[in-house]
């Protein structure tokens, strides 16, 4: 029965091997076959709105999350890692706040403008409607509302699409990806 288990272990490990050999000369062979789309920079303003829904914005560390976000709400915002201002206007009040680890919640109804760099902003609540100008990543989670409806998200000057319920991810600035116009070039062999 050992020897079984010993057989079957050589073979894994040899597939394994064989596998890796293939990877790694796939990626000594250079360029992809198709030339990858080409990118280009759109608005960096989004806005959004949902009855029920949450959202977290965040960067990267190379490149945090900057710039303004501004929205009405009831419920609750995390601000994690700000180097710049959050104001708070209407029953929005400070209700955590630790110096040691940078991270700040906010409760209430009412609206907060935070500008700066970030490392995090998460928010969780009803009623949200506002707008980020700047650089990282939005990711929405939405819930159905009486209207089955999950709410909207757009880029300045595009068209609404739909908040969502799984975790929609919006880039800003916006990135646009055109399809490739140069011609694959096939080689007689």
């Amino acid at each position: 029965m050992r020897n079984n288990h010993l057989i079957f272990s050589a073979v894994v490990l040899g597939l394994i091997g064989g596998i890796a050999i293939v990877l790694g000369d796939e990626i000594k062979m250079g360029a992809p076959a198709r030339p990858l789309p080409k990118v280009t920079l759109g608005t960096d303003t989004l806005m959004f709105g949902s009855s029920v829904g949450s959202f977290k914005i965040l960067g990267s560390d190379e490149t945090p999350a900057s710039g303004k976000l501004s929205f009405s709400f009831n419920g609750s915002v995390l601000v994690s890692g700000l180097e710049g201002t959050a104001v708070t206007e209407g029953g929005v009040r400070k209700e955590y706040e630790n110096k040691e680890f940078g991270k700040t919640a906010y409760f209430g109804k009412g609206k907060i403008t935070i500008t700066g760099k970030v490392r995090s902003i998460q928010f969780f609540g009803r009623d949200v409607q506002g707008s980020f100008k700047g650089t990282g990543l939005m990711r929405l989670y939405g819930e159905f509302d009486k209207k089955l409806d999950t709410g909207w998200v757009m880029y300045a000057g595009g068209e609404r699409e739909a908040w969502g319920t799984g975790g929609n991810i919006k880039v800003v600035p916006q990135q646009i990806y055109k399809q490739n116009t140069d011609n694959v070039k096939i080689k007689d062999s």
